[in-house]
């Protein structure tokens, strides 16, 4: 049986997976999709939905195997393990590089782009990156690389709140407004949370540097950015 792009996209959609507009076309979303699920599926994962694909997509189907059940909660509270990134991403880590490059994301390139992690230098590629990294999805689903004022926009059915927390994503804007005009914001992760109420964060810069990281203080609420920047919150992980 011939089974088209459309069909798969149909499917995928319907187990829970992001293949992007149902259109027929093998793009990146639904290549991500295919490799996704394939992985979660325990086949080989290559992207290409051939026969072994499509015979699992059936059974998983057939047995009500949706993608939630592969969606991992962050392990963050007492005796619950997390390991803080402090040091920068290996070059080749899919979080970090663009579809094109073999890797998850579809953030822009940064500037300058890195040899080994293309979407860094940009503060934007790296929190997007690292937050769908911790969240060990196999793919960048949480949140999207608008602008990075605008994440808790984007931010879908994520929680946020004032507090940072382990694993969360910190959101400041940039200006009196949201509209990239005045500034485009800046993002940054929560690896630690201190005893004094400091915090450590990791992060990256349009411009540079690749890789950050930065103890910040909450001060007078802006946890370390002044002037031009508004601190608005952090969205937390799922």
């Amino acid at each position: 049986m011939i089974v088209t792009i459309n069909q798969v996209q149909l499917i995928l959609t319907y187990l829970g997976y992001n293949t992007g507009t149902i259109d027929g076309l093998m793009g990146g979303n639904t290549r991500a999709a295919v490799r996704e699920f394939q992985k979660n599926a325990g086949i080989s994962v290559d992207g290409i939905p051939g026969p072994n694909t499509y015979s699992a997509l059936k059974k998983a189907v057939a047995n009500d195997d949706f993608r939630s059940k592969y969606v991992k909660p962050v392990a963050t509270g007492p005796n619950k393990s997390f390991t803080p990134r402090l040091t920068r991403p290996e070059a080749g880590n899919p979080y970090y590089n663009t579809r094109s490059k073999g890797g998850y994301s579809d953030a822009i390139v940064g500037n300058p782009s890195d040899i080994g992690c293309n979407v860094l230098c940009n503060c934007v590629g790296y929190a997007y990156g690292r937050f769908n990294e911790i969240a060990d999805l196999g793919s960048c689903r949480y949140l999207r690389p608008v602008n990075a004022e605008n994440f808790i926009q984007y931010r879908g059915n994520l929680s946020y709140g004032p507090e940072p927390h382990v694993g969360g994503c910190m959101v400041w804007q940039k200006g009196a407004t949201l509209s990239n005009s005045d500034g485009a914001g800046h993002v940054a992760i929560v690896e630690k949370v201190n005893s004094d109420g400091s915090i450590v964060t990791s992060e990256s810069g349009w411009g540079g540097p690749v890789f950050a990281v930065k103890t910040r203080y909450k001060g007078d609420g802006n946890w370390g950015l002044n002037g031009p920047y508004k601190y608005l919150g952090c969205i937390y992980q799922p």
